[in-house]
């Protein structure tokens, strides 16, 4: 064991159970675009947007980020409306 743990806790079910979540459990978060400190640089174009469901990001393919709040909001708008 390569934690040298003395042993290994173990749970097993009956069934299987599978998270639910809502759009509201959805928290969009965002951070300054750091490499682009262009002055002139539309206040818009400055953010880029990141869906998080608890720690876990979600992705739309290869697509992490958004940028904007709209485009963030229309794709997990998609997301739940097909769950």
């Amino acid at each position: 064991n390569a934690c040298n743990w003395p042993e290994q806790i173990k749970i097993s079910r009956d069934e299987l159970i599978f998270p639910s979540f809502t759009r509201k459990d959805v928290v969009i978060k965002t951070w300054q675009n750091a490499e682009r400190q262009i002055p002139d640089y539309e206040d818009k174009y400055r953010y880029h947007y990141y869906a998080y469901l608890g720690n876990v990001q979600l992705t739309d393919g290869d697509k992490t980020k958004w940028d904007s709040k709209a485009e963030c909001e229309a794709f997990l708008d998609k997301l739940f409306a097909e769950v």
